[in-house]
């Protein structure tokens, strides 16, 4: 079973844990910290992902990341926990920005809608550099 906890719940080693060297090369890992929750499967931890607040009742899938060699599966299913968690916490909308073409057909077939970046509610300068496209979960308790 997939559970995304809070970061705040584990010890203080777990981001050193789960980054290892690559910790220090973060330049938003206060913004993780205090947003980042880590995703187990079966009690071992698989990922991490950081869901920022962007309006009163909507997050950003701001961070995703993976363990090398994770299962395509664990991707897949995450989506479905991420949107498990909007409606648990009582949020109506998550934002995703992507940068793969690939995970497009898969924001679709879970009910994601593609948006302008200028219904995006964040602050220009907090816009990702790449290019993409942005999504948006809309939670069916809105």
């Amino acid at each position: 079973m997939i559970e995304l906890t809070h970061i705040k719940d584990h010890k203080e080693s777990t981001m050193e844990d789960f980054f290892g060297d690559k910790l220090e090369q973060l330049t938003d890992r206060e913004r993780l910290m205090e947003h980042g929750h880590i995703v187990t499967l079966n009690g071992e931890q698989q990922g991490f992902v950081a869901l920022v607040p962007v309006e009163e009742e909507s997050v950003w899938l701001r961070s995703l990341y993976f363990q090398s060699g994770v299962r395509p599966e664990l991707v897949l299913t995450l989506f479905e926990v991420l949107q498990q968690h909007v409606e648990e916490q009582g949020l109506q909308k998550l934002y995703v920005f992507s940068h793969q073409r690939t995970l497009e057909p898969l924001l679709q077939t879970y009910q994601y809608q593609q948006i302008d970046s200028s219904a995006v509610p964040i602050d220009e300068k907090e816009l990702p550099a790449q290019t993409g496209n942005w999504w948006c979960y809309e939670s069916s308790k809105s």
